[in-house]
């Protein structure tokens, strides 16, 4: 008697490795970090046109990935890059390529979310000075001012086949 297994594998679209996009490591997602500093508004609607969105970091698991992702790649480290974090009604949301939801789980810095500000940063890791005592602080999320301009990480989600 002859028996016949059959594997059927899930393969990952190649959309993460192709223009910049890099996979977490145990996540569905793929991240894309953007030189280019630009408004809140304007980096979201550039991860649009990408097919994502500004990042939503929704779990620890996620939070610290991109931690150890940023802290790993130097040209990552130091600048405040914008996340899809933002303010309506006095409540946290993350903006979502088709419908936002609120922030359940967080990564706020210390004395965060400030009272000024509507749009979520993620800070880099102190180099360029801008902190006394930065260690505490390092790739946490502060309240950002949605018209200053940042770098910026988009998310998409891997599409399977």
């Amino acid at each position: 008697m002859l028996t016949i297994f059959v594997i059927t594998v899930t393969k990952a679209d190649s959309s993460c490795d192709s223009d910049g996009w890099v996979k977490h490591g145990r996540g569905n997602s793929c991240y894309k970090f953007v030189i280019s500093p630009s408004t809140w508004s304007q980096a979201n609607g550039l991860c649009l046109d990408m097919g994502g969105s500004l990042a939503t970091l929704n779990d620890d698991d996620e939070i610290y990935w991109m931690r150890g992702y940023r802290s790993y790649h130097r040209s990552l480290r130091k600048d405040f890059f914008w996340i899809g974090g933002y303010k309506k009604n006095d409540q946290w949301l993350w903006k979502g390529r088709i419908a936002d939801t609120l922030i359940t789980h967080s990564d706020w810095s210390v004395n965060m979310p400030g009272k000024t500000g509507d749009c979520m940063v993620m800070f880099g890791d102190g180099s360029s000075g801008w902190l006394k005592d930065p260690v505490t602080m390092w790739f946490k999320w502060a309240t950002g001012d949605c018209s200053a301009k940042f770098n910026f990480i988009c998310e998409k989600s891997i599409d399977y086949k």
